[in-house]
């Protein structure tokens, strides 16, 4: 399955906040670094919205994710946080 396909199905999970957040998490174990999952949340979002129909709510579950990888959250809800 592709990393836009995953992205997508974590969309229509029940919980989807959490689906993306476990998404990230296995993705880095897998080994993408935190930039490049950054680059495969924007890319699905550039193409989420240049849908007619698109859902803004969904939107904004892949900002709230973006904002926790680049540190925009509490320091408790940060993603993958850089090591000092």
């Amino acid at each position: 399955m592709s990393i836009q396909e995953r992205i997508g199905n974590a969309l229509r999970q029940s919980q989807p906040g959490q689906a993306f957040r476990d998404l990230v998490l296995e993705l880095a174990k897998e080994g993408y670094e935190k930039k490049r999952i950054l680059q495969f949340l924007e890319d699905f979002l550039i193409e989420l919205r240049n849908q007619k129909d698109h859902n803004e709510s969904e939107a904004d579950i892949i900002l709230d994710t973006m904002d926790c990888l680049v540190g925009w959250s509490h320091p408790q809800a940060s993603l993958l946080p850089d090591r000092e």
